[in-house]
C-alpha cells in the first residue's frame, strides 16, 4: 500500500505489474505513471481488489490521469481494479491503451479511460461514471489512428459526454 505516492515505471525494458490487493493514494498525482517503457502490462491478480486514487491537483500538470502512461498499456487478469480520478481522466495512455480481461470501475472528473493512439478491448467488465466520455480516443492527426476497437465485454457507461468516443473510428463487434 502507497499512502500518498505514486508507482513510477521509468525503463527501456518490457514491464509487468501484479497488482494483488494493492491500494494506492496520491493526493498531489497519479497513482500509476508509466514515464517510459518498451510496453506494459498491468495484471489485476485472480480474486484481487486493487485500489487507486488520485488528489483534485497535480503537482505536475504534464500528467492527466490516475494512471498516466506514456508508453502502450496493457491490461490484464481476473481481479478488480476499483479506480477514483478527482483530477482528470481514469485511465490514460498517449500511446496504445488495451484491455484483455478484469473488471474495472472508474469514476473520473474528465474521461474514464482515453487512449490518444487507440483503445482496444478484448473482454471484461467496466463500470465508468464519468464527467465528460467513457471511453476516447482522440488521435486526430493520424488516420491509421483515433480509434476504439471493442470485441467482446460488459458495459455500463454514465457519462455527461460520449459514451464512446473516436476521432476517426468506432468498430463494436460483440
Amino acid at each position: 500500500n502507497i499512502n500518498d505516492g505514486s508507482l513510477i515505471v521509468d525503463t527501456d525494458s518490457y514491464v509487468k505489474l501484479v497488482l494483488n490487493n494493492v491500494n494506492i493514494n496520491n493526493k498531489s498525482g497519479p497513482a500509476i505513471i508509466i514515464e517510459k517503457a518498451k510496453s506494459v502490462v498491468i495484471e489485476l491478480s485472480e480474486g484481487s481488489i486493487n485500489k487507486l486514487s488520485d488528489g483534485s491537483n497535480y503537482d505536475n500538470e504534464d500528467y492527466s490521469g490516475c494512471i498516466f502512461s506514456r508508453s502502450d498499456l496493457i491490461f490484464n487478469g481476473k481481479g478488480t481494479l476499483n479506480l477514483v480520478s478527482h483530477y482528470l481522466d481514469g485511465i490514460v495512455s498517449v500511446d496504445d491503451l488495451k484491455f484483455i480481461s478484469g473488471k474495472y470501475v472508474i469514476d473520473s472528473n474528465d474521461d474514464g479511460i482515453r487512449g490518444k493512439d487507440s483503445v482496444n478491448i478484448i473482454n471484461g467488465e467496466f463500470i465508468i461514471n464519468s464527467k465528460n466520455d467513457g471511453i476516447k480516443s482522440n488521435n486526430e492527426f493520424d488516420k491509421n489512428k483515433g480509434f476504439v476497437n471493442i470485441v467482446n465485454g460488459k458495459f455500463d457507461i454514465n457519462s455527461e459526454g460520449d459514451g464512446i468516443q473516436a476521432f476517426n473510428k468506432l468498430i463494436i463487434y460483440d
